[in-house]
């Protein structure tokens, strides 16, 4: 999947006093003390904004944004109790979409599709630009929850939409707050026909159950186009969950996912929730491989919703990602052989053999890198449709004082064409047998059996 090259994909469209250089940046990502995905009970959360920014600021963060289902109620009393509390972190409202990628337009047309949620971002202005589009939700979700209710009482289920605002109001803004099927399954359980919210909604609330209705949801793309006209930021939230992470890898990134967040990317998408509440070493490390490469900017947040669900806060500290840096390198082949070269004396880990490549600078995404880099090592003139749409493979590798995240291409040269040692101190085409025999970078090593696999 090709990606888009817009501009502001990197950020470069923005001066650095925008607001929106929170995220290109990763200034939270630096700090560790962050938490940019929170509920409250202007939607499923069990806690009050107020008593949330308590709890945040109790727990050192500092970048926290609240980012309640379909409603922007909340921001006033979140943002007010961390101003009194001496909050001095970045002002930046949120929410959480429900939008649907859709296989075909048919789909579209027809509201089918995954389920998929998605995060905005906004400051003050961009925040009231996107009220309308909010409402069109709310209205949609009142909608859906009417004849749930209504499926319910069918089910002998008796309970009304009276209880069900009656469970919201703990906030200063429960008149407006937004009601889904967590204050259903917390009428339920109060009424006594459930143990638990978790039960409930495994008996009749979630899809494919006897009370779940479906609402009328827009499509991803559509949703990024109406966070960027308002101004905002649109982040693909818990990707862990779409059931992308399985199946074919290239190297460590599942082929799936790839081609899932490659199309969002392409789609204008500007972030990727990689560190979330819920999600294993394995899947973060792929997810940030991903947004790498896509030059997506990368966020985290638990997801927290209190007492109804368990999950745990992020704390200062909680993400302890280590200095790091992107790399891009080729596979350059002529028939079975492969081209390394020797690192000169004076380099880091000079004498070992290496596939051609470099570090990824600002500004650059890395197939541009690579093509750039094959000019400067080697005179090679390339260009980023003859590396390919896709990735040959992924990888990183951890030194004492580095990660080093690894993007390899793969390509084909012709007989005649011959690489110019500008760089390297020694150079040339090695088959399997002879790549036994040099001393190769750890980083590169691990690749070679894969490359000279059947499958490879």
């Amino acid at each position: 999947m090709a990606v888009k090259r817009y501009s502001s994909g990197l950020g470069t469209d923005f001066p650095a006093t925008d607001w929106r250089q929170f995220f290109w940046t990763e200034a939270y990502l630096k700090r560790d003390c962050f938490d940019l995905h929170l509920h409250s009970t202007a939607s499923d959360g069990s806690q009050s904004p107020s008593e949330l920014a308590q709890e945040l600021l109790e727990r050192g963060l500092r970048d926290v944004v609240l980012t309640d289902h379909d409603t922007l109620a909340g921001q006033a009393e979140f943002q007010a109790a961390l101003a009194n509390l001496g909050h001095q972190g970045p002002e930046i409202y949120g929410v959480e979409l429900s939008v649907l990628m859709p296989e075909s337009e048919a789909c579209a047309a027809e509201n089918k599709g995954q389920e998929v949620h998605l995060l905005a971002y906004f400051d003050a202005a961009s925040k009231a630009r996107f009220e309308a589009y909010l409402e069109t939700e709310r209205k949609e979700r009142k909608l859906r929850n009417q004849g749930m209710l209504e499926r319910l009482n069918s089910l002998g289920y008796a309970i009304t939409a009276e209880e069900l605002e009656a469970v919201n109001s703990k906030s200063e803004q429960s008149s407006t707050a937004v009601i889904g099927r967590v204050h259903m399954a917390k009428v339920l359980q109060q009424k006594g026909y459930f143990n638990s919210i978790d039960e409930a909604f495994n008996q009749l609330l979630l899809e494919g159950r006897p009370a779940y209705l479906p609402r009328q949801r827009k499509t991803i793309q559509a949703a990024i186009k109406a966070v960027h006209s308002a101004g905002g930021l649109a982040v693909l939230a818990h990707p862990h969950e779409y059931g992308w992470f399985t199946g074919p890898r290239l190297g460590l990134v599942p082929i799936s996912a790839w081609q899932k967040i490659s199309s969002l990317a392409a789609a204008g998408l500007d972030g990727l929730e990689v560190w979330h509440g819920d999600a294993g070493e394995e899947v973060r490390q792929a997810a940030s491989l991903i947004a790498l490469a896509l030059r997506l900017f990368r966020t985290g947040g638990s997801d927290y919703h209190g007492s109804n669900r368990k999950r745990e806060l992020f704390k200062a500290g909680s993400i302890n990602a280590p200095p790091e840096i992107l790399v891009s390198a080729a596979c350059l082949f002529k028939a079975d052989q492969l081209f390394m070269g020797q690192r000169p004396e004076g380099s880091f880990m000079a004498g070992y053999w290496e596939l051609p490549g470099g570090k990824v600078e600002a500004g650059e995404f890395p197939d541009q890198a690579l093509c750039r880099e094959l000019k400067e090592e080697l005179g090679l003139e390339l260009t980023v449709d003859q590396l390919g749409k896709d990735p040959y493979y992924f990888l990183l590798w951890d030194y004492a004082d580095l990660r080093v995240n690894l993007i390899f291409y793969r390509l084909n040269l012709s007989a005649e064409t011959e690489p110019i040692l500008l760089e390297h101190s020694a150079g040339g085409f090695f088959r399997e047998k002879e790549l036994a025999e040099l001393q190769v970078l750890p980083a590169n090593e691990c690749l070679l059996e894969t490359i000279f696999s059947p499958a490879g």
